[in-house]
């Protein structure tokens, strides 16, 4: 049996499909999320600008990878597992009362 090759997914407008669900299997697994992420988001961009189809459908994929990429992985991912889970909390802000007075009379 002869091997085609992947130059045939392209052919036919479709990505490799072995490749789209290992980027949902990372995503889900909570495994490396910033680089599957911006890799989904990535890639629905280009769909959306190189093939014909379900364009809005492309962009809420698009979109959803690149909010993962962006808040990274949540506190049960095998990232926060393996890398630590970075929280940050931003502090209140000071009231205008309790700001310094810096007028010359004082």
């Amino acid at each position: 049996m002869a091997h085609r090759g992947t130059g045939h997914w392209f052919r036919f407008g479709s990505l490799c499909p072995d490749s789209f669900h290992m980027k949902r299997a990372l995503l889900i697994a909570g495994l490396w999320t910033p680089v599957a992420g911006t890799s989904v988001a990535l890639t629905e961009v280009w769909k959306m600008l190189m093939l014909p189809g379900d364009k809005p459908l492309w962009l809420m994929l698009g979109t959803a990878g690149a909010a993962l990429a962006m808040l990274g992985p949540g506190l049960w991912s095998i990232d926060a597992r393996l890398y630590g889970w970075k929280r940050l909390e931003a502090t209140p802000r000071k009231k205008n009362s309790d700001l310094p007075k810096n007028s010359p009379n004082d």
